[in-house]
């Protein structure tokens, strides 16, 4: 594309797309594209280059068998996990539930949760059990340690569904959008 500054003079702009950008789906050499999660660079064990040629000149079939399944994290009878898990079920998405107010929360879980995202984010404060709060309860909650400390004690809480990968927090709450882009479901319009 050119364009003519000031000085009349043509001036040649080209726009160069960084190789490294996760959100740019590139398809393989086998010309399989690869979903969201693959292609964030720490969830990749699909070797790259020469080697990609040569040990995975079918990755379309085999592609997902790398990678952990995703974990579902929330409540049961929660009307928004209702919905992602139906979503999930409905585009044959196989995930791996855990209900935190029946099998409990880990603490080293939360927590990582806390260093990938902030706490206002994580604290569901429309919820029943934020309103059902003391407005001294609700003023202690201003930190990472502090909704850590509120989120082990009362894990309704905490916003939900959360959708995590080998540690990777993908996405709080539920929008069917943003889980057609993380598994690379194309959606009509």
């Amino acid at each position: 594309m050119s364009k003519i500054l000031n000085s009349a003079i043509p001036i040649t702009l080209s726009v160069v797309v960084d190789d490294l950008s996760p959100l740019q789906p590139r398809p393989t050499p086998c010309g399989y594209t690869p979903t969201l999660m693959e292609r964030l660079p720490h969830l990749n064990p699909l070797p790259k280059g020469e080697e990609a040629n040569e040990k995975n000149t079918d990755q379309s079939s085999n592609a997902c068998a790398n990678f952990a399944i995703p974990k579902l994290y929330g409540i049961s009878n929660c009307s928004t996990v209702k919905k992602a898990r139906d979503w999930l079920a409905q585009h044959n998405i196989e995930v791996e539930f855990h209900d935190f107010k029946k099998q409990g929360l880990n603490e080293e879980i939360a927590n990582n949760w806390l260093k990938q995202r902030d706490w206002n984010e994580l604290v569901n404060r429309k919820g029943l059990t934020w309103r059902g709060l003391t407005d001294e309860q609700k003023q202690q909650v201003k930190n990472n340690s502090s909704a850590l400390s509120l989120m082990m004690e009362k894990s309704s809480v905490i916003k939900r569904p959360l959708l995590e990968q080998d540690g990777l927090l993908l996405h709080v709450g539920f929008d069917a959008a943003a889980y057609a882009e993380i598994f690379n479901i194309e959606v009509p319009t």
